[in-house]
């Protein structure tokens, strides 16, 4: 069969590849293409939390997704992670491995067991300690490169090996492959394929269970990201002045702002509202369910597309008077982002310590903090990654309540703070959310699926 060319739009739809490539929690919509070969295709599939499968009859069936590198392993920690039913003794689920050896690659051997291999010149392997039954299983195989790999068989740990021994970079140039090895050679896997996805550190044993809850597995339960959700402002769905609270009855009114500011969003799904840097604001009455997000710990989540720092080099995202969130620091088209909580004996500033907003690129920010305790630390995470925090001023005292003051997005009450871009999908939690729940967060809205 001559290879097929897949386009995003199509691969979006398909359930086993959606999440196929987190790769480094850059979403598969991405890539360029996707190619079938030989009789792989999709196949529904029923009595599953997933409806849709790739179908693999062993005899030299692939996707082949090119030379894509977020599914290089360079030197650092890594998770792999697969869902699969087969009873093959012998077959390629997925890897990136060259001919010569370089690379990783996961196999079924017998048992039927999953294997991991790995080389940088010196090859290390090793499986898991159970047999899988002719059922879908879910996968995932944390590598500590200085110690360890563990495999995870439908949440539980289920065996270890050392990795220590090939801890060099694994990069190479060939293309990757779910069905046969990385240069489209190896023994062709049997069997069906539902996901398959690699992140770029290790998941902890807790994460592994809640990871194979979402897919029906094992005895934990899944992230829900609704859970703690207080309110949510889509902006895009403004109608006249009034911008809708999704989840609560907290809607906002918009100023020098109605539908014809809204843009297109950052997955072209849903839309935006564009705020011009100079007036447009959109106000929340203050209540008590909105105020004092990170009172016992909280998350304020948001979409931004920024076109400058905004209005004095200091556009507002979220202003609630005594908590602060905003763009500063702007050099060659990149900015800081600055939360400012007010204490009674010092406020706390707390920067992005590197330019990680980028003019002109679609950002997902969260921001988790809880203000009961000076010891405690604010984290930003940026595209569903933790970036470096630098507390500009320490904070004294207790924090002091905003449940007095109105929320502006887009602006402060005085409206000479204007942010200048796009805002989309702000979000506020009563719960400082995970690192894997805001990877999760991030990958749905990118997809444009629900939370």
């Amino acid at each position: 069969m001559i290879p097929q060319r897949i386009s995003p739009s199509e691969i979006r739809h398909i359930n086993c590849l959606h999440e196929t490539l987190f790769l480094d929690q850059a979403s598969i919509e991405t890539a360029q293409m996707a190619v079938f070969g030989g009789n792989a295709k999709i196949t529904t599939e029923t009595l599953q939390r997933f409806q849709r499968v790739g179908l693999f009859d062993g005899t030299g069936d692939f996707i082949n997704f090119g030379n894509r590198h977020p599914l290089n392993i360079l030197v650092g920690d890594f998770t792999l992670e697969m869902g699969i039913k087969t009873t093959d003794t012998a077959g390629v689920i997925f890897g990136k491995r060259n001919g010569a050896g370089n690379g990783w690659r996961v196999e079924t051997i017998a048992g039927p067991q999953i294997q991991l291999s790995i080389d940088d010149g010196t090859a290390v392997s090793g499986s898991q300690s159970t047999n899988l039954t002719d059922a879908y299983h879910h996968i995932m195989i944390v590598g500590d490169r200085s110690g360890n790999a563990t495999f995870y068989l439908d949440g539980a740990a289920d065996g270890t090996f050392d990795i220590s021994g090939s801890a060099g970079t694994l990069i190479n140039t060939v293309n990757s492959y779910i069905g046969v090895d990385g240069d489209g050679s190896g023994t062709p896997f049997n069997g069906r394929i539902f996901m398959v996805a690699k992140w770029d550190r290790l998941l902890t044993a807790a994460e592994a269970l809640q990871r194979a809850a979402m897919f029906g597995f094992g005895s934990g339960f899944a992230p829900n990201l609704e859970r703690g959700l207080i309110s949510y402002w889509p902006l895009g769905n403004i109608q006249g002045t009034v911008v809708a609270d999704k989840v609560g009855s907290n809607n906002g009114t918009a100023t020098s702002l109605d539908e014809s500011d809204v843009v297109t969003g950052y997955n072209n799904v849903r839309n935006a509202l564009g705020f011009d840097g100079s007036a447009d604001l959109v106000t929340v009455t203050t209540v008590s369910e909105i105020s004092d997000i990170f009172d016992g710990g909280g998350s304020i989540s948001f979409w931004i597309n920024s076109v400058s720092a905004g209005e004095s080099n200091a556009g507002r995202i979220y202003d609630k008077g005594q908590t602060v969130l905003f763009l500063r620091s702007p050099s060659a088209g990149a900015n800081k982002m600055r939360l400012i909580k007010v204490f009674t004996s010092g406020n706390g500033q707390w920067d992005t310590s590197n330019r990680d907003i980028i003019d002109g690129l679609w950002t997902h920010v969260v921001v988790t903090y809880n203000d009961n305790s000076l010891d405690n630390d604010v984290a930003y995470y940026i595209n569903g990654k933790s970036v470096a925090v630098t507390e500009v001023l320490t904070p004294g005292g207790t924090a002091v309540s905003d449940s007095t003051t109105n929320l502006v997005i887009g602006n402060r009450a005085a409206a000479d703070r204007t942010f200048d871009g796009s805002i989309q999908d702000v979000m506020t939690y009563d719960s400082e959310l995970t690192q894997l729940e805001i990877e999760l967060l991030y990958n749905n809205q990118l997809r444009g699926r629900r939370i």
